[in-house]
């Protein structure tokens, strides 16, 4: 989360309560105090030991209630070390009440056992016979010491939040100032307490700065962390993700066999006559989002967009994964590869189309003060993209060669066949050669009869044939691995497609700017195909059916006014 973070200086606390957990995850929860705990009970149980068997007189019973109070210490450290995870991760997820149970209890029940020692004891053991017991046994010099050696240990020592530090320091100055104020109070009580109460201040003060100074270099790894994020993830866009880990020396050079290479274009002057070069640019980048999105979930590599040429490669140059190279594995790619070809081709032009007739809005009222309004929407619809594609399988080479603008490039007769058969095809229709052909074999869509055609740089005609419609279209949004599986097995929801979602978006957007003056407030529908719990409509949301878009969106438009309220007994948790 990038947003406005802020980190509030006299709080010590950002404002974004996810940054916040994740400085305490790792600056606390990461190294857990335990050690400081350690050395918390060791001084207390020193003083507490030296205070019973040398000042005071023999007491087994304040002798054993003395050493109970480090039982929560010795628990602590054993079971953190004990070795068992899922203990650990409790005690460090409850850290604060962990500290609470180790400090707390340990000054209060020795300021306790100081009262009771300090009304019981014999006249010999108390102030002035006995020196080290003045000027009373619960402001002596133990006592102090006791107290300034925890205020330490904590507030340096201890990696606990600045809050915690107050209040574990505000909870022992407490109970010190408390039992040594129940008995008669002299000069010497009072400056000892002011003494303890800036030692508390000071050391306070040098947490504070420490923290605070945790807390800059910590927001300032987050933004270094988010940027190589950015970095990586434009690398991953013209970089197989495997060469970003590695030592990545210039030239690289790569061997590939059988992998299926797909050139996917349309009439860039055709479609550049039928709009102004903006409208055309906003639109492109829309169909190539959507290609995008339809490559990565069906496991194939995006190789580069070029002008009006939109390449893609079968996985084995972005994993090199030798379970990618068997002929099973290369037949699944090159059926996927085919599909999205299908997909792209046959939506493509319908997407554009209704994509260019409302970014081309501006234009058309323009248009339309000169024409009529039938006249206009008939020429916005006609443009055309005419989408058509060229599939080759074979031998590559890719690498990335060059001093600048680095990409990872594939090179070969399979990627210039690829090209001629993209280009030589008609418009609407996914072109193959005779090699890819051989390799689908029985799977994938179904194809026409085999022909001969003549490419540009070819001495020899290419055999080639055209798909035909796929009675199993692909399904966009599925991945290729996991979810094809599991949607094979029969388990899961079918997946939705992502054209039909892309669709959805892009007509609740037309919605909303064709009521730019009335604010659309969300209202909870039935989807088709669903079972009867409510769904609360908004921009980002998708159907499982396509066929209800065009209620929807008229539903949308005939309650501007009034939101339709959810029937009895549908709230909206349902």
């Amino acid at each position: 989360e990038d947003g406005n973070v802020v980190l509030h200086r006299a709080l010590l606390k950002f404002n974004n309560r996810t940054v916040e957990t994740g400085f305490e995850q790792s600056i606390v929860e990461a190294h857990f105090p335990y050690r400081s705990l350690f050395l918390l009970h060791t001084v207390a149980l020193t003083v507490l030991l030296f205070h019973r068997l040398v000042n005071v007189e023999p007491s087994s019973s304040k002798l054993a209630g003395s050493i109970l109070l480090s039982l929560p210490g010795i628990i602590t450290f054993l079971v953190y070390n004990s070795g068992n995870e899922r203990l650990k991760e409790a005690l460090s997820s409850n850290y604060g009440v962990v500290i609470v149970l180790n400090v707390i209890p340990l000054h209060f029940g020795y300021a306790i056992i100081n009262v009771l020692d300090e009304i019981e004891v014999a006249d010999q053991w108390r102030c002035p016979q006995n020196p080290t017991a003045c000027p009373t046994l619960t402001a002596d010099v133990e006592a102090h010491s006791f107290v300034l050696f925890s205020t330490c240990i904590i507030n340096l020592f201890m990696p606990v939040l600045f809050r915690w530090r107050v209040s574990l320091n505000l909870a022992i100055f407490a109970s010190h100032a408390t039992s040594a104020l129940l008995f008669p109070v002299s000069s010497e009580i009072t400056s000892a307490l002011l003494f303890v109460l800036s030692a508390q201040a000071g050391t306070l003060a040098m947490a504070y700065i420490s923290e605070l100074q945790l807390r800059k270099i910590y927001w300032q790894d987050l933004l270094m962390h988010k940027h190589k994020l950015r970095i990586a993830s434009i690398l991953t866009t013209v970089l197989p993700p495997r060469l970003i880990s590695e030592n990545l020396v210039v030239p690289v050079v790569e061997r590939f066999d059988g992998v299926p290479v797909m050139f996917c274009s349309f009439d860039k002057q055709t479609v550049l006559q039928c709009c102004g070069p903006q409208d055309f640019f906003d639109a492109l980048e829309r169909i190539l989002t959507l290609f995008d999105e339809v490559v990565v979930n069906t496991g194939l590599w995006k190789v580069e967009h070029v002008g009006e040429d939109y390449v893609v490669c079968g996985p084995q140059i972005r994993t090199r994964d030798p379970r990618d190279s068997t002929l099973e594995a290369r037949r699944g790619h090159a059926a996927a590869i085919a599909r999205v070809a299908m997909a792209m081709v046959k939506e493509g032009n319908r997407i554009a189309a209704s994509q260019m007739s409302d970014l081309s809005s501006s234009n058309y009222k323009r248009r339309k003060q000169q024409e009529s309004q039938d006249e206009a929407e008939d020429d916005v619809k006609a443009i055309d993209f005419k989408f058509k594609a060229g599939i080759h399988v074979g031998p590559v080479i890719g690498g990335v060669v060059g001093r600048t603008r680095r990409f990872y490039r594939l090179f070969g007769d399979t990627v210039v066949t690829a090209a001629r058969l993209c280009q030589s095809c008609e418009t609407g229709k996914v072109q193959i050669s005779a090699e890819m052909h051989s390799l689908l074999g029985s799977s994938g869509p179904n194809r026409e009869e085999m022909r001969d055609i003549a490419v540009k740089g070819k001495a020899k005609p290419l055999r080639a044939c055209f798909l035909s419609n796929d009675d199993r279209p692909i399904s966009l949004q599925e991945a290729a691995h996991a979810q094809a599986a599991q949607a094979a097995e029969g388990g899961g929801d079918t997946p939705l497609l992502a054209l039909s979602r892309y669709r959805t978006r892009h007509l609740v957007e037309s919605v909303r700017r064709h009521n730019s003056k009335k604010k659309l407030t969300p209202f909870q529908i039935h989807p088709l195909n669903q079972s009867g719990s409510l769904q609360t409509f908004d921009a980002d949301w998708a159907l499982d059916s396509s066929d209800a878009v065009e209620g929807i969106v008229q539903k949308l438009l005939d309650s501007t006014e009034e939101t339709p309220q959810p029937k009895e007994g549908e709230g909206e948790g349902s």
